[in-house]
């Protein structure tokens, strides 16, 4: 299995134990107790999916606008989360 370079900051759980000096952003959040680790896991699989399904849908609308150039001609596609 290759290994990926870390591209990002890490965003770890940390509790009253952790040391927050080493940690670049931090998530309160009880590290040791399973319902806890149950819990980020499954809101960071919410955000995949929800994730994959806007990538799907914009893939979509991406073909059908190359289908009817016609009807598109003038207006252009704001990206995602920018100027509403």
């Amino acid at each position: 299995m290759a290994r990926r370079e870390h591209t990002g900051p890490s965003r770890p759980a940390a509790d009253t134990n952790a040391d927050p000096n080493s940690i670049q952003i931090v998530v309160p959040g009880n590290d040791d107790a399973i319902r806890s680790i149950k819990l980020f896991c499954s809101k960071i699989a919410e955000a995949c999916i929800e994730g994959s399904r806007m990538g799907k849908a914009r893939a979509v609308s991406d073909v059908v606008e190359q289908e009817a150039p016609s009807a598109a001609v003038g207006s252009r596609r704001q990206p995602v989360g920018h100027g509403r």
